[in-house]
């Protein structure tokens, strides 16, 4: 499902823009070297290359947070790895002494 979903969202990133093309355009572009008509331009150059990049990143970033999730062995309701907990404590911290609200707590 979830691939079925990546590919709709490549094809869409691929289609739709200033200029939007149809699948025909898109086929023609993948079977056809024309390098001198614009649609080969823009496809080749511009849109193929930004959709592998994201797609290339998305899949890092997923491989990543598993092994960070891994190697850690944290759960992925707990944010201690990225420290939110002591950053909060910090804060507080650094509240109550700069605005000496220590005995009203």
């Amino acid at each position: 499902m979830l691939v079925v979903l990546l590919m709709v969202c490549m094809l869409s990133s691929v289609m739709f823009g200033i200029t939007h093309y149809t699948l025909a355009d898109i086929y023609r572009m993948v079977t056809s070297f024309n390098t001198q008509d614009i649609t080969y331009i823009i496809l080749w150059k511009e849109r193929y290359p930004r959709m592998v990049i994201a797609v290339v990143t998305g899949v890092l970033l997923a491989i990543e947070g598993a092994i960070s999730q891994l190697l850690t062995r944290n759960p992925l309701d707990s944010p201690n790895v990225l420290g939110i907990n002591f950053s909060s404590i910090f804060f507080i911290i650094v509240f109550v002494v700069l605005f000496n609200v220590s005995d009203q707590i």
